[in-house]
């Protein structure tokens, strides 16, 4: 186990570096903003522990390369919140690539798991095969089935329950209860099964989709969403998005929320933010104008920070805009995006 002390600044963005195929979204006035962020330039104490997969169970052993982390806030400044939050990499991401978010996660209140699932792999490889647009798309939807929960679903993926979403938040979540009772881990399953509306899941790339995905099916806390939130395949006309993005969702739009970076295919991001209702709470709001970036009931943010990476720019940490302490310049926005009410 090793102790953290950290510091979050409070702080706008960078430059602005729009891209042409998108107008500049609009800053939010300071004056009409409905959430303060608190002062998040003292140093806190975070616990982080690291946990292989196949540690707690064998058979949990594909993408060994990805190692579960978890942070607990450990200082008395910091008020505990009854969810968890989970972070979900994206494709070929290991878990151990997203400590920036986490710790602000925990500086949130919020014990915080970075999860290590089967994020190696694809449907653009796994269903490569396949002949017919509807039989491309089922096959796309039926891998993101057994990555979610392990069901077997389609003979394209050799998915199962101890390499599955569930099945490795739940082994964990057994297994924190074990080993560190003062995470509270109980908190958050019962039996076999995770108290996904106690859970507030957020993922990047691949691991937004599977968080959109599992917030179709299951009441979540909170949705976070970085650079992606559901699947579609590209035509000459754009985007096709796939059926179960417009199906109901059981996580509503007033529980989500998510950030895009202006050169990183608008056009699909801002396709998946309008067919989750996103867009209807408000418009995009620009994350990088140096002041408070978010407006009343906006649930959309949209990054202008300088980068060559702008996909990895929103989370992994070896893109994500730090400011010299080595602090998100996106913090306050980022908080906002993992606690306004």
């Amino acid at each position: 186990m090793t102790c953290l002390v950290i510091a979050a600044a409070a702080c706008g963005g960078g430059g602005d570096s729009g891209s042409d195929d998108q107008p500049d979204a609009p800053a939010c006035d300071p004056a009409v903003r409905s959430f303060d962020v608190p002062d998040l330039t003292a140093p806190v104490v975070i616990r982080h522990m690291q946990v292989a997969p196949a540690t707690i169970d064998a058979a949990s052993s594909a993408y060994a390369e990805s190692i579960h982390q978890i942070f607990l806030p450990d200082d008395p400044s910091i008020t505990m919140r009854d969810q968890l939050f989970v972070m979900l990499p994206g494709t070929n991401n290991r878990a151990q690539g997203f400590e920036k978010i986490s710790l602000l996660a925990a500086r949130a209140g919020y014990p915080v798991i970075s999860l290590a699932y089967e994020s190696a792999t694809h449907p653009n490889g796994l269903c490569a095969d396949v002949i017919g647009a509807d039989a491309v798309m089922a096959c796309r939807t039926a891998v993101w089935t057994e990555k979610a929960y392990g069901t077997d679903v389609t003979a394209e993926y050799p998915g199962d329950e101890p390499n599955s979403i569930h099945g490795r938040l739940l082994r964990l979540l057994q297994y924190a209860d074990a080993m560190y009772p003062g995470i509270g881990a109980d908190r958050f399953f019962s039996g076999n099964q995770v108290l996904w509306n106690k859970v507030a899941l957020a993922g990047f790339s691949q691991g937004s989709l599977m968080a959109g995905f599992i917030g179709k099916d299951h009441a979540l806390a909170r949705l976070v969403l970085f650079a992606g939130g559901c699947d579609a395949v590209e035509d000459a006309s754009g985007p096709i998005l796939a059926p179960w993005c417009t199906e109901a969702r059981a996580t509503p739009a007033t529980r989500t929320w998510s950030v895009m970076h202006v050169d990183d295919e608008p056009e699909e991001d801002t396709a998946f933010a309008a067919a989750f209702g996103l867009t209807a709470l408000g418009p995009y709001a620009d994350a990088s104008t140096g002041s408070p970036s978010y407006c009343t009931d906006t649930h959309t943010l949209e990054s202008h920070e300088p980068t060559d990476s702008p996909h990895l720019s929103v989370a992994h940490d070896s893109e994500l805009p730090v400011d010299g302490n080595g602090i998100p310049t996106l913090a306050e926005d980022y908080y906002y995006l993992m606690t306004a009410p």
